[in-house]
């Protein structure tokens, strides 16, 4: 998301006649503001500082970074519509800069990553597929053209990420524009990367960018924890890197650190509407065991937010919270409302989805160990599975996954490796995902200790299994993992 900082800093370190536009304090200025998400500011410093520099094509894109940012947070319709517009006007005015200029190509790549990443979250794939193609057409001919400009590798690496996640079921887009890069690819390119920035003097700044998606990227793809100061350290004014860290830490289970910092947050500056908070708000205080809290926070989202992704479960999760305070008494009719709210793009819905046709009450101890297992709390999760009683079938394979997941991320592997494995057998035949992401954590565990060939069989183990929720991203890391040892 830092990218523009890079960019700014990066051309106020080259010649001027490399430079696509002055780097003034007012760029600078403006840059601060869109990526704290003070849109209204940054407009106004934007519009004094053209009236003084009409020429500096930086303007338009930081124009249109913020009609991203609003697009990807807000997931509106019209706000996207208004974003292809202006883009296709920006995209002009990149396309007449010198092609002698590193950076022409380089916004123009950019521009169009942007793009393609907001497509997908209105499920416009094939457009999307198209605009990802122009992005790594555009920054792959950059490399060939300025080699020793290394802030390609950066694009390179988080391109190349990406197309090693794409879901099997949308590999044939892939095919037809005739991309390819794996997850191991974009980590090397993003690690050469910041080995070049910090032996480049001036480029400094880059380190932090360099380290987020790399901390991204092991986090999310390779189930390695990360430092909270591998992260810069925003103020308290930078609403967009707040959530960055709240989102990792969340990730990590420090549930109580992620609380803190929405503490932090200055609640009298006006940003742009980000409604996503109050649900990760309402998931901290969930899983710390503030249910009333969690309810009003849920409502919030669901009333305010007009987008697609998470409504369902937001409506679920606010059913547990009046389970776990009042009894079934309000459960099944708010979760009920499930059906008649958000969409069925991402794994947690429609899991929110599925109880709620089923109407099934699950056990409480169970559900409670869950949440505080999310939250980071794991004396207090196990003490909830060892005080569980007359649970059906289902439920005794997740005791048994929870177990296994508890154990692994207290650090004790032998056990964990036992639990997984009694999970597998267990669970192998149910359409429950909690074998096939037994299998695997497995595989990770086994890969870390050097054991490729047992790693590899639990990666087959976990792509052989039959299951519905959270299918794709499973699959998808097993196949990710699968990739890098053959």
């Amino acid at each position: 998301m830092s990218r523009l900082l890079l960019l700014l800093f990066l051309i106020s370190g080259y010649a001027q006649a490399q430079s696509p536009g002055n780097f003034t304090p007012e760029v600078a200025n403006a840059y601060e503001l869109v990526l704290s998400l003070r849109f209204d500011e940054a407009n106004k410093s934007i519009e004094s500082a053209r009236k003084n520099d009409p020429e500096n094509e930086l303007y338009y894109y930081l124009e249109n970074y913020m009609d991203f940012l609003s697009t990807f947070i807000s997931e509106n319709e019209e706000v996207h519509s208004l974003q292809l517009d202006h883009q296709s006007e920006r995209l002009q005015v990149f396309e007449k800069m010198d092609d002698r200029n590193p950076f022409k190509n380089y916004l123009i790549a950019n521009v169009n990553l942007q793009s393609a990443v907001a497509r997908l979250k209105f499920g416009e794939y094939f457009n999307a597929a198209f605009d990802f193609n122009r992005a790594y057409k555009k920054i792959n001919q950059n490399a060939n053209d300025f080699p020793e400009f290394f802030p390609n590798l950066i694009t390179l690496g988080v391109v190349h990420a990406m197309l090693g996640v794409v879901p099997e079921n949308y590999q044939w887009l892939i095919g037809i524009v005739n991309m390819s890069g794996t997850v191991d690819q974009g980590r090397s390119e993003l690690h050469h990367a910041l080995r070049a920035c910090r032996i480049t003097p001036g480029f400094e700044v880059m380190e932090d960018e360099i380290r987020f998606y790399l901390s991204f990227i092991n986090i999310n793809l390779y189930n390695q924890g990360i430092a909270k100061d591998n992260l810069s350290h925003p103020d308290n004014n930078n609403l967009l890197f707040k959530y960055l860290t709240i989102n990792i830490l969340m990730k990590e289970g420090k549930n109580d650190q992620a609380l803190a910092i929405f503490s932090g947050i200055n609640d009298t500056i006006r940003y742009y509407p980000f409604y996503y908070l109050s649900y990760l708000r309402a998931e901290c205080l969930i899983r710390k065991g503030n249910y009333r809290q969690a309810d009003e926070n849920y409502q919030i989202f669901i009333t305010n937010f007009k987008g697609k992704n998470y409504l369902k479960d937001a409506k679920r999760k606010q059913a547990w919270c009046r389970l776990l305070q009042d009894g079934n008494e309000n459960y099944l009719q708010t979760l009920a409302e499930v059906k008649g709210i958000g969409y069925l793009e991402v794994g947690i819905d429609k899991e929110a989805e599925n109880e709620a046709k089923n109407g099934l009450i699950p056990d409480t101890t169970l559900l409670k160990s869950r949440l505080l297992f999310d939250g980071g709390y794991y004396i207090e999760a196990m003490t909830q599975l060892n005080n569980t009683q007359n649970l059906n079938q289902a439920e005794e394979v997740e005791k048994q996954y929870r177990m296994a997941r508890i154990a692994h991320k207290k650090g004790e592997i032998a056990k964990a490796k036992a639990e997984y494995s009694k999970t597998i057998e267990m669970g192998k035949n149910m359409d429950l995902y909690y074998a096939a992401n037994s299998a695997l954590l497995l595989g990770n565990i086994f890969e870390n200790e050097g054991n490729k060939e047992k790693a590899a069989e639990m990666y087959r183990l976990c792509l052989s299994l039959d299951f519905t929720t959270y299918r794709n991203s499973i699959r998808g890391l097993a196949k990710q993992h699968l990739s890098s040892l053959e």
